[in-house]
């Protein structure tokens, strides 16, 4: 099966309607939790590493809009 795919690979054809609807919502809730946590981050690690976490999943959401 994995040979026949080096083959001949088939690219799958994307959604971009559902896809943009998902990254979209998607950066809808991190950009909320970076809302809520933004006072907390400087005072707790953990609410930092938190906090860092939201805005990089952020940047995914913002990535697949693009892609999309």
């Amino acid at each position: 099966m994995a040979v026949a795919r080096l083959r001949a690979p088939s690219v799958p054809v994307v959604d971009a309607g559902p896809m943009l609807a998902i990254a979209v919502g998607g950066l809808a809730v991190n950009a909320l939790g970076l809302f809520i946590l933004r006072g907390s981050r400087e005072d707790n690690l953990n609410v930092r590493g938190a906090w860092l976490h939201l805005l990089s999943d952020a940047l995914g959401s913002a990535a697949a809009i693009a892609a999309g």
